[in-house]
This record gives structure tokens, C-alpha cells and sequence, in this order.
């Protein structure tokens, strides 16, 4: 069964969104594995451990609606290209 112009474009954004979904995984993965554990008493010895990133390394940033047609459009251009050419 073939899929119509509107089901294409819809796996088209899905992907597009898988692949940046999992993109943002792994980088926050990577920024949780940097941190450093700090353990610390108060003077009452209650504990105020945290985490501290080291310098320089900040979260990353979340993906926009934007990001996703932006990478859904690089895919579907990707699917139309002329490979007769090559």
C-alpha cells in the first residue's frame, strides 16, 4: 500500500523529530556524566551536596518546532534527490 503526500510529509516530521529527540539525549547524557559531585556539611551536619558543572559546560539546549521542519526538510530533500546524476 502506498502512502499519500500527507503521510510521507508526517513520517518525514516524526523522524525529524526522533533524530533531534535522541540528539538532545545523548548531549544531556554526556553534560549528567560531566558533573561533579560536591559534598558538603553545615555546621549542623546536614548535607548540602550538589552537583557542579565544570567550567565552561552548560546544559544543552532544547530542540524548537523550528528545528524540527529545519531537519525535516534536509531529510525530505535528501529523499528527492536526482541520483541519476551521481
Amino acid at each position: 500500500m502506498s502512502r499519500n503526500a500527507y503521510e510521507i510529509r508526517l513520517e518525514t516530521l516524526r523522524l525529524a523529530r526522533d533524530i533531534l529527540s535522541e540528539n538532545y539525549s545523548m548531549a544531556h547524557d554526556q553534560y549528567r556524566d560531566a558533573l561533579k559531585h560536591v559534598s558538603k556539611k553545615d555546621e549542623g551536619g546536614d548535607d548540602l551536596s550538589y552537583a557542579e558543572a565544570p567550567d565552561g559546560a552548560a546544559p544543552p539546549k532544547g530542540y524548537t518546532t523550528d528545528d524540527v521542519l529545519q531537519k525535516a526538510r534536509e531529510l525530505y530533500a535528501f529523499v528527492n534527490e536526482d541520483t541519476k546524476a551521481a
